[in-house]
């Protein structure tokens, strides 16, 4: 008996030591990104990083976290952070945010809110720990942008790593009760919106612990399906890009417009269609719904090409870059 307590005093003892070691680790590593967010040029503080949760858990809490780029204008800060984890399994973090965080923009800080924010976060337990999986869970979603609030009933979103291509990560996202800043004209449907997303994501690189010293780009978006839905309004977007030698966004999407009369009004009126340009793109979907004989409902192509966005034959603006 004398024997067995010996031994399990011992074994006590060691992992005591080795979650100390950890522990004191993970709080010094906290630090140390930060002062090398610093180094970087980026404006980077906390206040503190504390790690609890003996004898299973290591759960670091970092208070008063500042993220800030000077050159952009963009940053985070937030009372706290954390990151939660089992000792036995650190590969597999848990990342919970407070119910408050403010989003610094070249505009002026926008304030978002929420009852849960909190996403998992999987790596493949090898030396590059490689990105295996992310889901992210949000309620109560409030984002004042400066006057101009947009708010979600529920996020549930998710990425899985694609096990024949290791650059490839499949996601998924759920955005539900959207309501969106108002006023808004009279061509706006009643009630909430909710939008769902199931994509693919190519990357130039692989996403593990060494993509901070050389983030990866994106490489291809594939959109096997995605959709907004606002009362009758509803519009749907299938297809794949690749970045092209300049960045740009080049391939096609085909993109499904329910009540297309209405889309267009409100996308005049919030901007992002010039008006000069809305009776073209009119008489394109008019002519595509005619030839389809779904009045009403137009299936448009959204062509990148040569840095430009095109739906149908009328160039709208820029492409976006990957």
């Amino acid at each position: 008996m004398r024997w067995l307590i010996g031994g399990l005093t011992a074994v006590v003892a060691v992992w005591g030591t080795w979650w100390w070691v950890a522990a004191r680790g993970l709080e010094r590593g906290a630090v140390a990104w930060f002062d090398g967010q610093a180094a970087a040029g980026l404006d980077a503080r906390l206040a503190d990083a504390s790690v609890i949760g003996f004898p299973a858990r290591l759960d670091l809490t970092v208070t008063g976290p500042e993220l800030a780029d000077p050159t952009s204008g963009w940053g985070w800060t937030a009372p706290f952070a954390q990151l939660l984890t089992l000792a036995y399994k650190p590969w597999h973090v848990i990342v919970a945010l407070p119910p408050d965080q403010t989003i610094r923009t070249p505009a002026g800080d926008w304030r978002l809110a929420s009852s849960r924010l909190r996403a998992s976060v999987v790596a493949a337990p090898s030396p590059a720990l490689p990105l295996e999986r992310i889901a992210v869970e949000g309620d109560g979603l409030r984002l004042d942008a400066g006057g101009a609030v947009l708010s979600a009933e529920a996020l549930r979103a998710g990425t899985r790593r694609d096990a024949a291509d290791p650059l490839r990560h499949a996601v998924a996202a759920a955005l539900t009760g959207i309501v969106l800043p108002g006023p808004q004209p009279p061509e706006a449907p009643e009630g909430t919106a909710a939008l769902r997303i199931d994509a693919a994501l190519t990357f130039t690189a692989p996403l593990d612990r060494h993509a901070g010293a050389a983030p990866p780009g994106l490489a291809a978006v594939e959109v096997a399906d995605a959709r907004f839905a606002w009362g009758p309004l509803a519009m749907a977007a299938t297809g794949r890009v690749a970045r092209d030698a300049a960045g740009f966004a080049e391939g096609r999407l085909t993109l499904t417009v329910a009540d297309w009369p209405r889309a267009l009004a409100l996308a005049v009126a919030a901007g992002l269609v010039d008006p000069g340009v809305a009776p073209t793109l009119g008489n394109a979907a008019q002519a595509l719904s005619d030839a389809a004989g779904t009045p009403g409902r137009a299936a448009l192509p959204v062509t990148f090409r040569g840095g430009r966005t095109l739906i149908g034959p009328v160039p709208v603006g820029a492409a976006p870059r990957l």
